[in-house]
């Protein structure tokens, strides 16, 4: 697997949760997909949806949460569970600190990516300039709804999983998308429009469930909250084995 295929679906899980958190332009109303559920009587449609969504990110400048990541592997009987702490700042300053049950840490900040798994004494540095454009437009990153639905159709699932809150459904339509992923589902709360919960399915069956909580948005983040000082003796590594499908290091 070359460079670039190994880092795009790691990313994905990442890349996929921005989809949804970062602000878009004032104003932006997206336009209907197609196979869209229609509204239940009195329920917003996903037109209204969305548009309200959009507009709830506009003002974010930054944001930090609690997570819970749950990985439901094929080859394990029992599910992975991890916590930790989420940071972003505006516009792609990124960071997962995770906490329990192994620390580890996952930066993107710029044109690099940094994983740091302090147990093992090793990181994984690397260079994502080159095709980090692409990245971010395949997966929505810093995009209008327009341009994500160049990849993806997106629809309301026909039972919303809870009061007050929406499911949103985004199916990939590119075969570059969906050589791994099969389907996302956002949960989206009715009164903040802020992301609660992520599951992504890949292809192969494993799933990955981000659940949120603790969320703050723009409450003032150290610029040095992005800064990893790695200490001497950590093995440095060039390529990177992954978060997003679970199969990479823990």
């Amino acid at each position: 697997m070359n460079r670039r295929k190994s880092l795009i679906a790691p990313l994905a899980l990442v890349a996929l949760f921005f989809a949804a958190s970062l602000p878009t332009a004032p104003g932006a109303a997206p336009a209907a997909s197609p196979g869209s559920a229609p509204a239940a009587s009195g329920a917003p449609s996903l037109d209204e949806i969305l548009s309200r969504f959009d507009r709830a990110q506009t003002g974010i400048r930054t944001m930090t949460a609690n997570f819970t990541e749950t990985k439901d592997l094929k080859l394990l009987r029992e599910p992975v569970v991890s916590k930790g702490k989420f940071y972003y700042t505006r516009p792609n300053d990124i960071l997962w600190e995770y906490t329990d049950p192994t620390a580890k840490v996952f930066l993107i900040r710029k044109d690099e990516l940094l994983a740091y798994y302090p147990q093992q004494r090793r990181a994984e540095r690397v260079d994502i300039s080159r095709f980090q454009s692409r990245l971010l437009k395949v997966f929505g990153i810093g995009q209008l709804s327009e341009d994500l639905k160049k990849y993806y159709d997106l629809a309301l699932a026909p039972k919303q999983p809870a009061p007050g809150l929406y499911d949103l459904i985004l199916t990939p339509r590119r075969r570059m998308v969906k050589k791994r992923i099969a389907q996302v589902r956002f949960w989206i709360d009715a009164k903040s429009f802020l992301p609660v919960r992520m599951e992504y399915f890949e292809q192969d069956g494993d799933r990955t469930i981000l659940s949120f909580d603790e969320t703050h948005v723009n409450a003032a983040i150290d610029e040095a909250t992005y800064r990893i000082e790695l200490p001497p003796g950590v093995d440095i590594q060039t390529t990177f084995t992954g978060i997003g499908s679970g199969k990479g290091a823990s």
